[in-house]
Order: structure tokens, then C-alpha cells, then sequence
């Protein structure tokens, strides 16, 4: 659109008294814009408003050709930017950010996505390793037998391990072991798979250890990872079973491979050495009969898995049972010169423990159970309860046990009854209560007893045969003390005794009218919580 316009502008210049004059008022719209004396120069357009340069023009603008008193405004100009300019290469530089932007967002999706599928290859693939199976460990002997599987058989979906895949298959392969050798053992070591092992009384009349291995698998390269083999160590007399795979492996899957293994053991007398070493299987030994067989040595240890004990169990020398992640309990007899038995996170029990010397730990669980001992018993536990039931014995010898020199090697007092030997017990848990309970003392020996607990409930019961020095004390729960009858055999004295606002200790004496020299001790201390004493 073209605006034709003819301004006469010496008709129009402002005159001198016009200009000076600030109240003459201004015709036409313009007047409504204008709030500065003439004498005062406009503001310059620092904030780059596109209407003030014709806001200008127009307060000097008669008119148009339609009629002087139509001031009518010009369109406004095209519209410019008032953002400062930047450097002369601003744009090189934004275009060059952008394009790094764009390639770092590129790595780190790449990046990203191979991530993903390398997790996924680790820990969701089940293709089998192209290393293959590993070689036994010559620690372990010599492969005398490979595994040879019988023919796969599909299980019902109702016993598959695992829901998450399937269908799974069963193969089964066999062994014949020896009962004569030196050691009997089981082991198994590596990852990938899981299962147990159970030990039980053969039915066969082979005479011959018999072990059956059943494989339940999702695909045959999962099976074919584990190496398992019949293995002999002629120099030691050696001779067992061991199942191995890769223990850098990561194969996690759930119910990827289990392997059940049954180690049946002919009805004999006695072995020698029966050892299980497994890193992912648990252990059960069922009742074995009656009576039970008596082993020389007996090593069950378990990596990950529970360990169970179902019936009477005799070890002429030792018992040592070890278990990383998963309960032990024993539900018969256990009667051996020494048991050691530690579990790093699970709790241990034993109904039944005839032992010389007893060692029992366990890093994260509770430890209960009944022990006959005749020289040393340590119950201890880190973050759980202790309660035992305790029969202080004197030192058993050929006369009163059918093994002759059974439990007389580990026993300070010997088997002469002149002699009077000592038994040391102790129950000590850092973050658990203890509760000891003697429930019977020979009263030919002399017991040393310590409880503690470092935030627990300490209760200390003894029996009425008891004699010795007494130190109890907590630093702020309460103490309790439940003192023999004054008529009886024994004479109580006290040595010292302090009771301050939240503390209490007590030191005494417990001995015979008779015989005031024989002296045991006793000791109940917590740090935090009450202690109980009870003497009988």
C-alpha cells in the first residue's frame, strides 16, 4: 500500500512563544503522548520500543489528506531484535556446541544400549560356556569314572524347580565307592546350580557305597557346564564323588540346574573318614540305624544350604561341622571326644552333644541345645540368644563307656578318682541374652563358668553341687541373686558388694563345710542388662 503525502512543513514550524509556553495546549492526538517540556530534549529510545520514533514523527504530523483533524498513525515498522549483538563467531560457536551436544547424547545412548545387553548376556542367558566343563582339581585325585547319563527324561510342569522357564529335564548317573577306604568323600564346588545331598543306610546287599546323582536341567548345555566324576586318590586312600563347575561364573538363573545326590552307606560297624565339602547343597544325614555306625572322623562343611542331622551320630576322634548360610541342627545324639561346629548366618541346635571338648559359633543366628561335657565347652554368638542346658560329667574311661580311652586323651583330670578334675565352660554373646543352665554337676569336679552379655539378659542356674568364687555385676540393669539354703552342706559368704544408682556387683564365696579349698568359679556379667543368678 503506498500513502501519498504532501506536508507543508513551513506552514507548520512551531513558533518561538508556542514552544516556550509549557500550558499552550497541543491539538491532535499526539498531546496524549507528550508528558516533557519542550525546553527538555525526548528520552532517547534506550529500551529499543519500535513506536517511539513514530510517536515522534506523529506529535509533529498535521494531518493526512483525509482531513487535518484525523490524525491517523502509521503502521509501525518491522519489527527488529533489541538483544545485544554477541561476537562476530557467536553462531559458529553455538552451532559447534550444538553438534557436541548431539554426538555426546549419541555416546551415551550406544554406551547405554551395550551395557543392557551385556546384562542381559550375563546374568539372563542360558547358552552354555564355550570353555566347556572343567577338570576336576587334582587336590581331589584322579578321574577313575566319567558320569554317564542316562537318557533325559521331560518332569512333570508340577515339579519343575522354577516357574520362570521351562520344560525341564532328569537324567540320573551312578558310583560305586569303596566302604574300606581311608576317606569317603563328596565334594562340590563351583556355581550355576543347586540341590542337596542326603546320607542314608543302604538296602543293597552289594556291601559297596553306592551314589546315585539326579540332574534337572532346562537345556543340556546347562548340564554339560558341570564336571561330575568318580575320583581316587590311591597315595592317601582317598576315594569319593566330586561335582565341579566354574566359580567365576555368573550364570544366576533361577532353577537353572539342581543336582541331588544320594550317598547310601552299607550297614557297617564303622568308617574311617566320611567328608562333604559343598559350596551350594544342602546336607541331610537321615537316621543311619541302631545302632549307629561309628565313624573315625566326621566333616560336613556347606558354602550355602542348610545342614541336618537326624539321627544318632559317633566319631571317635572329631565331629566339625561348618556351614556359611543356612541353619545347622542336629535332632540326635552327637557323642564324640570334640565337636566344632561354626555357622556364619544361621542358627545352630543340637538336642544331644557327648563331648569332651565343644566349640560352637555363630556369627548371626541363635545357638541352643543340650551338652554332656567333661573338659571345655564354648557357646558363642555374635548378634543372637544363647541357651544350654549343661551336664558337667567327670572324664569318661573304658569302664563306664564301651570305647575304651574314648574322651581320657582331652581331659585335664583323667579317669583316676583320686584326682579331681576341672571342667570350663563359657556363654558369651555380644547383642543376645544368655541363659546357662547346669543341670547336673559331678561333684568330683570343679567348674569354672563364665556368662556374659555385652546388651542382653544374663540367667545363670547352677546346681547344688556348685562350689566357688562368684563375680556378678551389671553396669546398669538389675541383679538378682537367689542364695543356697543356709542348712545345707555349702556356707555363702560374702566378699564385697556394691550397689550404686544403676549398677550393682557382688563378689562371693560358695564352698564346703568340709572342704573349703575346692574351689570352682562363676562368673555372670552383662553391660547393659539385668543378670539373674540362681544357686541351687
Amino acid at each position: 500500500m503506498v500513502i501519498d503525502k504532501k506536508i507543508d512543513f513551513s506552514s507548520h514550524a512551531p513558533s518561538p512563544s508556542s514552544s516556550s509556553s509549557s500550558s499552550s495546549p497541543n491539538t491532535g492526538p499526539s498531546s496524549a503522548h507528550s508528558s516533557y517540556p519542550a525546553s527538555a530534549p525526548a528520552p532517547a529510545n534506550i529500551m529499543g520500543n519500535p513506536n517511539a520514533d513514530y510517536q515522534s514523527i506523529s506529535q509533529h504530523r498535521p494531518g493526512n489528506e483525509v482531513g487535518d483533524d484525523q490524525h491517523q498513525q502509521l503502521p509501525p515498522p518491522a519489527y527488529a531484535s533489541s538483544q545485544p549483538q554477541g561476537p562476530w563467531d557467536a553462531q559458529r560457536r553455538h552451532d559447534a556446541y550444538r553438534r557436541k551436544r548431539s554426538i555426546r547424547r549419541a555416546v551415551h545412548w550406544t554406551l547405554a544400549a551395550i551395557a543392557v545387553l551385556l546384562l542381559w548376556k550375563v546374568f539372563f542367558a542360558s547358552n552354555a560356556s564355550s570353555e566347556g566343563a572343567p577338570y576336576p582339581p587334582a587336590s581331589d585325585g584322579s578321574p577313575s569314572r566319567w558320569a554317564h547319563w542316562s537318557e533325559p527324561v521331560e518332569i512333570p510342569r508340577s515339579e519343575w524347580p522354577s516357574t520362570i522357564r521351562g520344560p525341564y529335564y532328569s537324567t540320573r548317573t551312578n558310583f560305586t565307592l569303596d566302604p574300606t577306604a581311608a576317606t569317603l568323600f563328596l565334594h562340590a564346588k563351583g556355581t550355576g546350580y543347586g540341590g542337596h545331598v542326603d546320607y542314608v543306610l543302604s538296602e543293597s546287599s552289594s556291601g559297596k557305597v553306592e551314589v546315585g546323582v539326579q540332574a534337572v536341567y532346562n537345556g543340556i548345555g546347562e548340564r554339560d557346564r558341570i564336571t561330575i566324576a568318580k575320583m581316587d586318590d590311591s597315595d592317601k586312600g582317598r576315594q569319593g564323588v566330586g561335582i565341579y563347575s566354574e566359580r567365576k561364573q555368573r550364570n544366576w538363573n533361577d532353577g537353572s540346574v539342581r543336582i541331588y545326590v544320594t550317598f547310601a552307606l552299607p550297614r557297617r560297624n564303622s568308617y574311617q573318614t566320611l567328608d562333604t565339602d559343598v559350596d551350594n547343597l544342602s546336607i541331610t544325614v537321615a537316621d543311619l540305624g541302631s545302632p549307629a555306625p561309628i565313624f573315625t572322623r566326621f566333616e560336613a562343611h556347606s558354602g550355602n544350604g542348610a545342614l541336618h542331622i537326624d539321627g544318632d551320630l559317633t566319631a571317635t576322634e572329631t565331629v566339625i561341622i561348618r556351614n556359611g548360610n543356612g541353619r545347622i541342627q542336629a535332632k540326635g545324639r552327637l557323642l564324640t571326644p570334640n565337636l566344632d561346629s561354626k555357622c556364619d548366618n544361621g542358627g545352630v541346635i543340637f538336642s544331644d552333644v557327648v563331648a569332651s571338648d565343644a566349640d560352637v559359633f555363630s556369627g548371626n543366628g541363635h545357638v541352643e541345645g543340650t551338652f554332656h561335657v567333661s573338659h571345655h565347652l564354648a557357646l558363642n554368638s555374635d548378634n543372637g540368644a544363647i541357651d544350654a542346658k549343661v551336664y558337667v560329667e567327670k572324664a569318661r574311661d573304658s569302664k563306664t563307656k564301651p570305647l575304651a580311652g574314648f574322651f581320657t586323651s582331652t581331659s585335664s583330670g583323667g579317669s583316676d578318682d583320686d584326682e579331681q578334675s576341672r571342667v570350663d565352660v563359657q556363654a558369651i554373646s555380644s547383642n543376645g541374652r544368655v541363659t546357662l543352665t547346669y543341670a547336673a554337676q559331678d561333684a568330683a569336679v570343679l567348674l569354672s563358668s563364665k556368662a556374659r552379655s555385652d546388651t542382653g539378659h544374663v540367667t545363670v542356674r547352677h546346681a547344688d553341687t556348685f562350689v566357688g568364687d562368684i563375680d556378678l555385676g551389671t553396669d546398669v540393669g538389675h541383679l538378682s541373686v537367689r542364695t543356697p539354703p543356709t542348712s545345707g552342706r555349702r556356707v555363702w559368704e560374702v566378699v564385697k558388694e556394691h550397689k550404686g544408682l544403676i549398677g550393682h556387683q557382688l563378689q562371693a564365696k560358695l564352698y564346703r563345710r568340709d572342704h573349703p579349698d575346692a574351689l570352682g568359679s562363676s562368673t555372670a556379667y552383662s553391660d547393659v542388662g539385668a543378670v539373674d543368678a540362681i544357686f541351687d
